[in-house]
């Protein structure tokens, strides 16, 4: 009976050890894990700092380089007939070579623009038109907007003057062909008779802003 108890106890004291050691290990892994956790976040928070740093160095060479976003909302419905609303924002200008104005000579003027979505020219828009500032008309006018939507097909948005089923209305706010200073907006509709509508048989409404400065070529 005497052996037997000895047994036992000896039996607990080594559970108790190896609990012990059990108990130790975990902490031991939870408080690496702490760590790992703490490191992260650290990790996190100067991945956060240097991209609030980056985002601002873009902002200031953007100022700096007269870029300035072109924006885009346009209203219509997908095949499914469901009603969709677009909204991007064009941030990159392409430069000079592809974003102007041009004096013809004639008393008119050309204005491009053509801006991406990023660095890559992957999505893109381009605004295109002649404009008389003495009688404020703007004649050929040309908008199109390129994007990928959500299942990644490519989808084009265009606004015609020239499109009998559109109604295309630019204004020009501001033109000043020393600074290059401009703001112009354009509102669209089209019938379901366009072809130039984003989903075939679905008419569209469209609004663009630009509000930025242009290189200007005398």
């Amino acid at each position: 009976m005497k052996k037997k108890s000895m047994l036992l106890m000896a039996a607990a004291v080594v559970m108790s050890v190896a609990f012990s050691s059990c108990n130790k290990k975990l902490k031991d892994d939870i408080k690496d894990l702490d760590n790992q956790v703490a490191d992260l976040k650290s990790q996190q928070a100067t991945t956060n700092s240097n991209l609030s740093a980056t985002n601002s160095t873009l902002d200031a060479t953007n100022s700096t380089l007269k870029f300035y976003p072109f924006s885009m909302t346009v209203s219509t419905k997908n095949d499914n007939d469901s009603a969709m609303t677009i909204s991007r924002t064009y941030k990159f200008n392409t430069g000079p070579d592809y974003s102007n104005i041009t004096n013809n000579h004639d008393g008119t003027y050309s204005v491009y623009l053509y801006v991406t979505e990023s660095a890559y020219w992957d999505n893109d828009a381009y605004m295109g038109f002649t404009y008389n500032p003495t009688t404020k008309v703007v004649t050929n006018g040309s908008f199109d907007l390129n994007y990928y939507d959500y299942q990644y097909n490519y989808k084009n948005v265009r606004l015609y003057q020239s499109d009998a089923d559109a109604t295309v209305t630019v204004t020009v706010n501001t033109f000043d062909t020393t600074t290059g200073a401009v703001d112009i907006s354009v509102n669209g509709t089209t019938t379901t008779a366009s072809s130039y509508n984003i989903y075939s048989g679905k008419a569209m409404t469209a609004s663009f802003h630009y509000t930025g400065t242009l290189t200007v070529f005398q």
